[in-house]
């Protein structure tokens, strides 16, 4: 908290400081929803990153360890590249949505805008009766950013299942190498279900880290 109220503190005194070349082309109302936006992400970030990004992995690490020493290195190996190829497609998938993300922002900030412009200037509407026309100028860019964020939503759902898919096969190649290792009297039913236990709850976690970055 005392993080995002230093930034916040930091960034309006960088905008105050900032000439009339910036003020006069940037609305007060997208700078607003914009300052808004970055400290509560900053918050958010960096409260999911302490309280569950890090003991997450520190999780996974363990469990890896555990594995390796009761089990076989190669289940904690092909686990170690499923999480691997997960946190790739992770990355380029948010890198592909980055763009329907801004324009969410962008269109979020620009109804910010106009709002704020008829509120400052609510007396010259009103005088001019004006208020349609600016009701329907916010409602124009609210289209707008239901739209992108349809197709932002569209983008996430893609990212999600093929996460969902990384995931199901690594958990489907574990378990069967280690139904084999049980047919095949080179795994007792114990450790199967250790197998099974300790899978489950390597993966659980990873659908979090995805959310977080």
């Amino acid at each position: 908290e005392n993080s995002a109220r230093d930034i916040s503190r930091d960034l309006s005194e960088h905008i105050l400081g900032l000439g009339e070349a910036f003020h006069s082309v940037r609305s007060p109302g997208a700078i607003a929803r914009d300052i808004d936006r970055g400290t509560n992400g900053v918050s958010f970030a960096l409260r999911y990153l302490i309280f569950s990004g890090i003991p997450t992995l520190f999780e996974i690490a363990i469990i890896l360890i555990v594995m390796t020493f009761l089990l076989s290195p190669i289940y904690s190996f092909l686990a170690l590249i499923g999480i691997c190829i997960y946190f790739m497609t992770s990355y380029k998938g948010n890198e592909w949505r980055s763009q329907y993300i801004k324009k969410v922002n962008q269109y979020n900030s620009k109804a910010g805008a106009n709002l704020t412009e008829c509120i400052l200037n609510h007396q010259t509407i009103n005088f001019f009766n004006l208020a349609p026309w600016s009701i329907k100028r916010i409602d124009d860019t609210l289209k707008e950013w239901v739209s992108a964020r349809v197709s932002d939503r569209r983008s996430l759902a893609i990212v999600t299942s093929l996460q969902a898919i990384v995931i199901a096969i690594t958990l489907t190649a574990l378990l069967l190498i280690g139904t084999s290792d049980v047919m095949q009297k080179d795994m007792s039913t114990g450790e199967f279900v250790m197998l099974t236990v300790f899978t489950a709850q390597l993966f659980a976690p990873l659908n979090l880290l995805g959310f977080v970055y």
